[in-house]
């Protein structure tokens, strides 16, 4: 074999070699677990949040005057350079204030050692001045990550050459009355050693200007002012956005105020009118004196009155948040109604703005049907009232105007040894009720006056009430017989009327009578028919007067007894006809099949398989090395074939 072919055959297998691993490498790739992000020290796919060790939050460090401290943060155990967090967080406490900065990274140390495991350490730096507590540190990092997160030391450096400068923090309230809530503003600002930002809390301090604090701040440095959640009604304006000045402690002495402003918005109050309990009043007038007090004041009036729409209002008044209303109103040609309440309270607090629409806030002011109470007396006409006994009156309210239903009490009336009788309980009633008074327990010889036993619950009655309570009287009179009337007698028994059933042999008709005068038919009458014809009947009527004789003039032939008239034939009633059932209807039996209900199918679940790869990108390695794989090993096997084949 020549050289030539040997270096041919070993390119052969050298290419195909090479392209078998770059296939195996790539199939290992694509079957592991997603590999871990690198973390940026953001939270991200892959990675998890970590914090420093428990037993370093807290930690607070008091320094000499011109002194500051030094945080030094440490995260070990990183895979590689590239894996170490580019930034960490950590938030401080200065008394009442707190401070979260993000820390850039410093720098990362690999092993000294070669033959050591290759695990990197990663350095972060941060300045403050003394006094300050470490409260936690955080970052993310990738998720495979098992080191430690720590604070490697917080200890007292010389102080910068530049000083700092104090800024101290105001915030004024414009046109409304401050609320009652302390509020919060957020500082935030950016220096040569990363992003910074404070939170400050204002509280009343001096009436419309409160104190947020203080903050040791970089000089020539911009920093920015923001309010996330202003009070309800208030407008933050800032300014935004301030420059520190730069420290001359000849001039200024290293200190800064800045004034922040929160403007009050305006609002308008308009007012409803609503009537609960009957109908509202079709005509008269009510009248609103509405007092605005707090940071604004105003006051005025306003005419609610009946329209085709119903009831409105006419006018309104302005208000700013903080403010005070109080609404008293007078009813004009109203009577039976009240206010619910007497003088109403209304307040532009936080809770009331929040519900205005486009700075339009809505009033409902609320009438209602007062209560009166009915006091009934008894008077007696015709003779002296008696002095012992007692009446009892069922009372009946009838509220159809109010609520539609009705009531029934019952009402005792005595003398109490006394001519004048007077009764109890009261009985409530509002405008529109109807009372009907009944007596189911009077004195004997007494009867009720109609004309008294109703009473209306009208605005003209009412106007008559005094404290609501209304009176009225119930009058009883001697019961009379009328003139001419007989003395009452025992009433006899009714005697048995006729029957009126069919005789039991009917003749056709009746037979013709002698008489030139018909005979006279039996009465249906409890009295006595004076006509001597036998009665159809065994039972003779028992007569309640003296019969009259009647005389048959001479010559006469004596009268044959007339047969009774029989009854004429007539269809046989229905209900005595031969036959005559009533079929109820049967209602057919449903004929459909039953209904049969087939259970509802669950469509299957679908699965989720876990989640392989690294992504997009790693996807990407992936086909790159099984193309470059498969190519090689191709490419040499046919150099391989194509060897042999000219070495033959």
């Amino acid at each position: 074999m020549s050289a030539r072919n040997r270096s041919s055959g070993l390119l052969a297998w050298s290419i195909t070699v090479v392209g078998m691993i770059l296939l195996v490498a790539s199939v290992i790739v694509a079957v592991r677990p997603g590999a871990d992000v690198g973390a940026t020290g953001r939270k991200g796919e892959g990675t998890k949040e970590i914090h420093i060790k428990d037993d370093h939050k807290g930690t607070s460090v008091t320094c000499g005057p011109g002194s500051q401290i030094e945080w030094h943060f440490i995260i070990n155990q990183i895979e590689g350079e590239d894996k170490a967090p580019e930034t960490i967080f950590a938030s401080f406490k200065d008394g009442e204030n707190f401070v979260q900065p993000e820390i850039r990274r410093e720098k990362v140390v690999g092993p000294t050692n070669p033959k050591e495991e290759k695990k990197y350490t990663a350095h972060y730096t941060y300045y403050t001045p003394s006094g300050y507590t470490l409260l936690d540190a955080w970052t993310w990092i990738y998720g495979s990550w098992d080191g430690q997160f720590n604070l490697s030391h917080a200890t007292c450096k010389p102080g910068e050459e530049e000083p700092k400068v104090k800024v101290s923090f105001k915030k004024k309230w414009v046109n409304g009355t401050p609320p009652d809530e302390p509020v919060e503003l957020t500082v935030m600002w950016s220096d040569d050693s990363g992003s910074h930002s404070a939170t400050l809390t204002c509280t009343a301090a001096d009436g419309d200007t409160w104190s947020c604090g203080e903050l040791q701040l970089p000089s020539d440095v911009e920093i920015e002012i923001s309010e996330q959640n202003p009070p309800v009604g208030w407008t933050f304006e800032g300014p935004k956005l301030v420059k520190v000045e730069k420290c001359e402690k000849e001039k200024h002495g290293c200190e800064q105020t800045v004034t922040v402003t929160n403007r009050a918005r305006k609002y308008v109050l308009r007012f409803e009118k609503a009537w609960v309990g009957a109908s509202p009043p079709e005509s008269g007038s009510v009248e609103l004196q509405v007092t605005v007090s707090g940071h604004h004041t105003d006051s005025g009036t306003v005419t609610c009155e009946p329209g085709n729409a119903g009831w409105t209002c006419t006018g309104q008044v302005e208000i700013h948040p903080g403010d005070h209303v109080t609404v008293t109103e007078q009813l004009n040609g109203i009577v039976g109604w009240e206010p619910t309440q007497g003088t109403i309270t209304w307040t532009a607090d936080e809770e009331t703005l929040q519900a205005c629409e486009d700075s339009v806030c809505t009033l409902m002011v609320t009438n209602r049907l007062p209560e009166y109470k009915l006091v009934l007396d008894k008077s007696w006409q015709g003779a002296d009232a008696p002095t012992t006994g007692s009446v009892t009156l069922r009372v009946t309210v009838d509220h159809a105007a109010h609520d539609g239903e009705a009531s029934t009490e019952t009402v005792t009336c005595s003398s109490a040894n006394s001519p004048a009788w007077s009764c109890e309980p009261a009985v409530a009633v509002h405008l529109g009720d109807v009372v009907t008074i009944e007596e189911t327990n009077g004195i004997e010889g007494w009867v009720l006056d109609d004309t008294s036993a109703t009473w209306s619950a009208t605005e003209d009655e009412l106007e008559r009430c005094q404290d609501l309570r209304c009176q009225h009287t119930v009058v009883n009179t001697i019961e009379t017989t009328p003139e001419g009337t007989p003395s009452p007698s025992p009433s006899p028994s009714p005697s048995p009327s006729p029957s009126p059933s069919p005789s039991p042999s009917p003749s056709p008709s009746p037979s013709p009578s002698p008489s030139p005068s018909p005979s006279p038919s039996p009465s249906p009458s409890p009295s006595p028919s004076p006509s001597p014809s036998p009665s159809p009947t065994p039972v003779t009527p028992t007569p309640t007067a003296t019969p009259t004789v009647i005389t048959t003039p001479e010559g006469t032939p004596e009268p044959s007894p007339s047969p009774s008239p029989s009854p004429t034939a007539s269809p046989t009633p229905v209900s005595e006809a031969e036959g005559a059932t009533a079929t109820p209807t049967q209602t057919p039996v449903s004929e459909a099949l039953p209904a049969t209900s087939q259970p509802t199918q669950t469509p299957p679940v679908a699965q989720v398989l876990p989640k392989t790869g690294g992504g997009f990108g790693s996807n990407l390695l992936i086909s790159a090395m099984a193309l470059a794989g498969a190519g090689m090993a191709g490419s040499g096997i046919l150099l391989e074939l194509r060897r042999r084949r000219v070495a033959r």
